[in-house]
């Protein structure tokens, strides 16, 4: 037996694995997808123990590849060996703001790699205990908007001139393909008993329109829709990714895996990913739609070959999606209103045609 599957074993009897029996889509919603044990491979992971002089606990196993040192190596390191003290010292003030609250942190950090200044972006935030720095290079955007002003200018512009939910829903869906350069883009809205359905999109011509269909809420687990609500937003870069372990599997202070509820790299569900593959998609992007804490839709970003999409641009769609979550929302009141009072209107003139007060002519007029 080996060290995962003694782990897993060990799990599977303390209760965080719901259950032994092999995921499938009968049970997907069993699947403890917040602690996989893997990560992305675009990026590295460090685990930092911050009552450990900053030492690295754990990290991902692709360390060589993005930063020139082993994971081996790096592990017990302080993180002041790999980013120098100046950084390091601008880090700890990060960190104590990561401890303090749920938001990611971010920090431009610049790593000598083989002997060459190579810049990344970092991304903290805290996990039962530990400090997870996240390393990604810095990428060049390719997309159409590349001032920052302008893009938000028309977002506010066009959204004005939309006078209800389905055309507000369909100009999100036309910036957001704009800004991104994905393939497709769609609004996924949520029913009350987690059913979606495809309420505006926007697409590459000659794709198949996904507009108006309906999806069981399966699609979309409950443990998914969990980190839907904690996760702004979600990227996988490829699809066809081969997942980077962690190492070691064990969390220090708890004994158990590390939890990446909030990791901006964290590895997929096999179900999810095998999913996209049935679809042909290649990279995706999914922004969550929230009011008053709860998940009532996703814009869904779908491409169909490998894509990168740099922090700006997932910052940006960040703002979009908190502005829109509420925006929507607002519009959907106002609809469900609107088509109250005409309801109203037509039951009151119906019942002056069954009392004789109106021709039933001038009803229908």
């Amino acid at each position: 037996m080996t060290e995962q599957d003694a782990l897993n074993r060990k799990l599977l009897t303390e209760g965080d694995y719901v259950t032994d029996e092999p995921i499938d889509l009968t049970n997907c919603e069993k699947e403890p997808i917040h602690i996989p044990g893997y990560i992305q491979p675009h990026g590295v992971l460090l685990a930092i123990n911050p009552i450990d002089d900053f030492r690295i606990a754990q990290c991902s196993r692709n360390t060589e590849q993005l930063l020139g040192i082993s994971a081996e190596s790096l592990l017990g390191q302080s993180l002041e060996e790999l980013i120098g003290k100046t950084q390091f010292e601008l880090m700890i003030r990060r960190d104590l703001q990561a401890i303090a609250t749920p938001d990611l942190q971010y920090i431009n950090l610049t790593i000598s790699v083989a002997d060459e200044p190579i810049e990344f972006i970092g991304i903290l935030h805290e996990s039962e205990g530990l400090i997870l720095l996240e390393l990604e290079p810095v990428s060049e955007d390719t997309v159409p908007f590349t001032d920052d002003f302008e893009w938000i200018q028309t977002f506010f512009s066009r959204m004005k001139r939309t006078e209800n939910r389905v055309e507000a829903s369909q100009v999100a869906c036309e910036l957001v393909k704009d800004i991104l350069g994905y393939d497709r883009v769609m609004l996924y809205e949520f029913d009350d008993h987690w059913n979606g359905k495809v309420i505006a999109e926007a697409k590459e011509q000659g794709l198949e329109s996904f507009l108006g269909h309906h999806y069981p809420a399966s699609d979309i687990p409950r443990q998914a829709r969990e980190l839907y609500l904690r996760n702004w937003l979600r990227t996988i870069v490829d699809v066809g990714y081969t997942p980077v372990e962690i190492i070691p599997t064990v969390q220090p202070l708890t004994g158990k895996p590390l939890n990446l509820s909030l990791s901006v790299l964290r590895s997929v569900s096999p179900l999810h990913i095998e999913y996209l593959h049935n679809m042909g998609v290649g990279a995706t992007t999914t922004i969550s739609l929230i009011h008053d804490n709860q998940l009532w839709g996703l814009i869904t970003c779908h491409h169909y070959s490998r894509k990168y999409v740099s922090h700006r641009t997932r910052n940006l769609c960040n703002f979009l999606g908190s502005f829109f979550s509420n925006e929507l929302y607002q519009r959907q009141q106002l609809d469900d209103y609107q088509t109250e009072l005409r309801l109203r209107i037509l039951s009151a003139r119906f019942t002056e045609i069954f009392i004789g007060n109106t021709d039933v002519y001038q009803v229908l007029e």
